[in-house]
């Protein structure tokens, strides 16, 4: 059993489920499907019941009540037949959907603190933070999609406490990308690489360049803002979910220059209340293990030999992560992210010394100023 969905005794009263071994199980609907995502394959499992209508899987439930009495054989207790049990109420539910406002714009803040050993200082560590704010431009499309026009307009830099100047961000600063959206919310495709990857070549030091030009490409690039568009939404549009229901998750997560399969779960907390908006709460915890990190999948060509030895111990790479997600299901406007993730992974050998890092992202939308 993965995940011990929380359902509510409502709802497992009138599944009337099996028992079996002291656990209660029943069929139900599951949400597995292939999608590509940033080259990756991307699988949910939903297991909350009452998901939407994919193929069936088994729901394993456990009741509070009959946990413990039904595995030791224990006949589960029974109300007076002149005081009928009082009925649990069925947890609030909602439905995603994609629907934002056309023409709205939105100021995304985002805040990015990494930290990791310190390459010039053995023992060392260094913590990299960076801020930037992008304006977002919605249009509607005649073919029901949208274009986004994603413009950061400020960004900053700091290396352990001190600023520092980065010429690759004065480079995207100002630098509109359009993201053309489907019907769903799902990113297709990004116009504007390809403009950013001259502008780099031209303006950038060529040290810089060279070294920038060895990891990303215009098609890399696209890749990555697609997958980073593409997740606070993931499979959501068009699910209906109640509070308490959970999702096991299994997806590709960038860990420096390679993508590790990771397992977690989904929990959906309910309405919440955030700078005076009104959103849907969806936390998820992951971690990493022998088993999860069964396949390395994107890994350009340098990174093959760094993860030979890793690959082959795969025990030696650990990955935790927890992701806390606030969205409006009526529109599937994210109002705020924060994620945290820390990961060691062996520095020149699979049994060698470990190196530890640690990042924190928050990302904050809002509607922007009518003055701004």
């Amino acid at each position: 059993m993965e995940l011990v969905p929380a359902i509510p005794a409502a709802r497992k009263a009138a599944r009337a489920p099996a028992l079996v071994g002291g656990i209660r199980s029943t069929a139900m609907r599951d949400s597995s499907r292939e999608s590509s995502m940033h080259g990756w394959g991307f699988r949910r499992s939903m297991i909350a019941c009452g998901s939407p209508p994919y193929a069936i899987v088994a729901c394993a439930i456990l009741g509070a009540a009959v946990r413990g009495a039904a595995a030791l054989g224990a006949e589960p207790a029974t109300a007076a037949a002149s005081t009928p049990a009082p009925q649990a109420a069925e947890p609030e539910s909602v439905r995603f959907r994609f629907a934002p406002k056309d023409a709205s714009v939105w100021i995304r803040d985002l805040s990015d603190r990494r930290v990791s050993p310190d390459p010039t200082v053995p023992g060392d560590r260094r913590e990299q933070q960076t801020t930037v704010r992008i304006e977002l431009r919605y249009q509607r499309q005649p073919d029901l999609g949208w274009i986004v026009q994603q413009t950061p307009f400020e960004g900053e830099m700091s290396l352990n406490g001190e600023e520092m100047t980065n010429p690759a961000m004065k480079q995207n600063l100002g630098h509109t990308l359009k993201v053309h959206l489907n019907a769903t919310g799902v990113a297709e495709r990004i116009e504007g690489f390809r403009e950013l990857e001259r502008k780099y070549e031209k303006n950038l030091p060529p040290e810089m360049y060279n070294r920038l030009a060895k990891s990303y490409s215009a098609d890399s690039m696209e890749r990555m803002e697609i997958a980073q568009w593409n997740k606070p939404l993931a499979d959501l549009i068009g699910a209906r979910v109640a509070t308490g229901d959970q999702w096991v998750v299994t997806e590709a997560i960038t860990v420096g220059s390679a993508q590790l399969l990771v397992r977690g779960v989904m929990r959906f907390g309910g309405w919440t209340e955030l700078n005076g908006r009104r959103g849907y709460k969806v936390e998820y915890d992951y971690d990493t293990t022998a088993a999860a990190v069964a396949k390395l999948v994107g890994k350009p060509a340098r990174a093959i030999d760094r993860l030979k030895d890793q690959q082959a111990t795969r025990s030696n790479i650990v990955l935790t992560g927890n992701v806390v997600r606030v969205i409006d299901p009526d529109t599937g406007d994210l109002i705020y992210e924060h994620a945290k993730r820390a990961y060691e992974l062996p520095m020149n050998t699979a049994d060698g010394p470990k190196a530890h890092y640690e990042e924190e992202q928050i990302v904050r939308v809002d509607p922007k100023p009518a003055s701004h």
